[in-house]
């Protein structure tokens, strides 16, 4: 088809602003199938059912009217989004890796160098042609002028709900003008509370706009608010024990699946604390990730007390916070080949139980009694006394974040 045809047929479509007559359009100009979707992955349109072979990338999203997901997790692992987003106004014939076997054209669909959406076109070799590639760009920009204005009403009608998700957030909103803007939005902010802040592994922020137009569409009595690389969550009426635990376990699958990072602070009651919360669940964030980067999910009270040390750890020298008995009797170990050090960690993380240690150790509880009275003697502490104890435990904690360090 000439480029020429190509342009007056989109010219024509524009007149209308219809997403329907420009999809019809796009399949009459390569006679394959086509999708456009949003930014955030939502399928807009598309001019064919499921095609006839297994590609899930195409059949699961036309079926479900949206990318889930498990298919947006294909595409992040096949490094597809990154490829698209760096290569602006140019056609990318995708044919490796898992889609060597489903070959399509794609492109992102541009308003002010800004993504707003993205189009493909199933096109296996024998179908594609050279003219194509520009084709699909000048049906990508009839999508755009098309998509900013649908998108402008939408921006329009969200802009009240967005506004207050981030002073709410940001714990900028008075006391006293809570509830008119809870009037305002219709929003039935009843307790209890959870604040949530959300990162993910990459520089790119892709996976949090999805990850947050995915929950504000299917899980209930959240706001959701994006902010310094920061997702920030509130889940609310969660008095209800089974809810709470379902839209937990609903975003960390969601996390999980897309590579992200959660930090989840402690329930609380009272809104007007909220930014007491929104530290906390970026403190479990941080501090989990520095501490057990091997996970996803991290919850404040696990995180607490490392947070604690981490701070100390950058005002005074470390061997300054360690109990000096744990350095004497480093020291004793070294010389005479005995495993007191063990010992006396294993005392002080377990409990103080003899019986657990004795068990943990293999050892006779009688044996596990010498060893720690001569922990005693070498180190000239008592084990009875609490602020002793405390300061072990602490130091401890602070020899095992060194060790992953």
């Amino acid at each position: 088809m000439k480029l020429s045809n190509i342009y007056y047929k989109m010219f024509e479509i524009i007149k209308n602003l219809s997403i329907d007559s420009a999809i019809q359009a796009a399949y009459e100009i390569f006679n394959l199938p086509v999708s456009v979707s949003d930014a955030s992955f939502n399928i807009l349109a598309k001019n064919s059912s499921k095609v006839l072979n297994n590609d899930i990338c195409w059949n699961i999203p036309i079926e479900e009217q949206k990318v889930p997901l498990e298919i947006l997790k294909i595409f992040q692992d096949n490094n597809i989004i990154e490829v698209v987003q760096n290569n602006p106004r140019k056609t990318i014939y995708l044919n490796w890796g898992w889609f060597k076997d489903y070959p399509r054209i794609t492109t992102s669909i541009l308003n002010k160098n800004v993504i707003i959406g993205y189009i493909a076109v199933l096109c296996p070799l024998e179908e594609y042609k050279p003219w194509f590639d520009e084709a699909l760009q000048i049906v990508a920009d009839t999508f755009s002028i098309i998509m900013q204005k649908e998108q402008s009403l939408l921006k329009n009608s969200n802009v009240i709900l967005n506004s207050f998700a981030r002073d709410l957030i940001l714990g900028t909103i008075n006391n006293s003008d809570l509830l008119k803007w809870m009037s305002l939005t219709k929003l039935d902010l009843k307790p209890n509370y959870i604040m949530m802040a959300i990162s993910t592994s990459s520089n790119t922020s892709y996976a949090l706009k999805i990850l947050q137009n995915e929950l504000s569409v299917n899980s209930p009595h959240i706001i959701t608010y994006h902010f310094n690389n920061i997702l920030y969550v509130l889940i609310y009426k969660l008095q209800n024990k089974d809810f709470k635990e379902k839209s937990i376990n609903k975003i960390s699958q969601a996390i999980h699946s897309l590579d992200c990072f959660l930090g989840m602070s402690n329930e609380f009651s009272k809104l007007e604390e909220i930014t007491l919360y929104r530290e906390q669940a970026k403190i479990a964030l941080e501090t989990g990730q520095a501490i057990n980067p091997e996970k996803n999910s991290f919850v404040y009270n696990d995180y607490v007390l490392y947070k604690i040390i981490l701070c100390a750890m950058e005002k005074v020298e470390l061997q300054n916070l360690i109990h000096n008995s744990i350095f004497i009797i480093k020291d004793y170990d070294e010389k005479n080949n005995t495993q007191y050090l063990d010992t006396l960690k294993n005392y002080i993380l377990n409990q103080y139980s003899i019986g657990n240690v004795s068990k943990l150790m293999h050892i006779h509880r009688n044996t596990l009694t010498y060893r720690l009275k001569k922990i005693e003697e070498l180190a000239d502490i008592n084990l009875n006394e609490n602020q002793i104890l405390a300061h072990l435990q602490l130091s401890f904690y602070i020899l095992s974040i060194v060790e992953k360090s």
